[in-house]
Formats: C-alpha cells, structure tokens, sequence
C-alpha cells in the first residue's frame, strides 16, 4: 500500500483553500492561520540519510508519520501548531513511539520537530518553475 502520492497543483491549492476557509469560518483570522510548515533542507537530507542507515541495517522503515502537535514559539503568547515527523515502518509502528506518552526518549536524529510555520512566520516569496 502506497502512503501519499504526488497531487497536481491544482488539487494541492484546492485543498490548502479548503483548509483555510473552514479556519476563518470558525472566526480565524487568515493572516494569524498557520497553513504549512517549513524545514531546512539540510535537515531533511540528515534524517533521510539516518533513515537510509537504518535500513541498510534492516530496520524496515518504509514511510514517514508527521504528528499535529502544538508548541509556544517565541515571542508569542499562546500555543499554536506543530508538526512532529517520525520514521514509520512496514507493520505500521513508530521508530519512536512518540504517542506512547508514558515513555520517554532523548532526542534523536530521527525525529523532526519545530518547523518554522507558514505563512505567519516563513518568508512570503515563493519559488516556482510553473505559474
């Protein structure tokens, strides 16, 4: 079973559209809407690296679980979302089990977290090869 595929554009605006509406209709503003998340790509090349080790060591990680989750960023008052990305593997279990609350793990060079959030913070240009 395939976990996620590749979506044309149009459907990706089509859903992020959809995300928003729905917040603003609660009575969001859509300026203060956290809508995507953003990793450096350095980041994301060294998790994929460490999880490219695991399985060469036959840990059978097929896939990757990104958790919604909320932390207080600085300088803001309340919480606000977040995202936690954790290797998954083939019979569908956490490489950490980052749900299981009742047991604790340092951190590790396999679990993302604290992406700067979109568009609130992140930078507004976008880079693109299609429009």
């Amino acid at each position: 079973m395939a976990h996620g595929k590749n979506i044309p554009l149009d459907e990706a605006r089509k859903i992020i559209r959809a995300y928003v509406d729905a917040e603003v209709a609660s009575g969001r503003e859509e300026k203060h809407i956290v809508v995507g998340h953003r990793f450096d790509l350095q980041l994301v090349k060294n998790f994929i690296a460490e999880i490219d080790r695991l399985r060469g060591m036959g840990i059978p990680i097929d896939s990757i679980r990104v958790y919604q989750a909320k932390r207080k960023r600085d300088g803001m008052q309340s919480e606000d979302i977040d995202v936690v990305l954790v290797p998954t593997s083939s019979n569908d279990a956490d490489y950490h089990r980052v749900y299981d609350f009742k047991k604790m793990s340092s951190g590790l060079s396999t679990i993302l977290g604290h992406p700067t959030p979109c568009p609130n913070v992140c930078q507004q240009k976008q880079i693109s090869c299609e429009d």
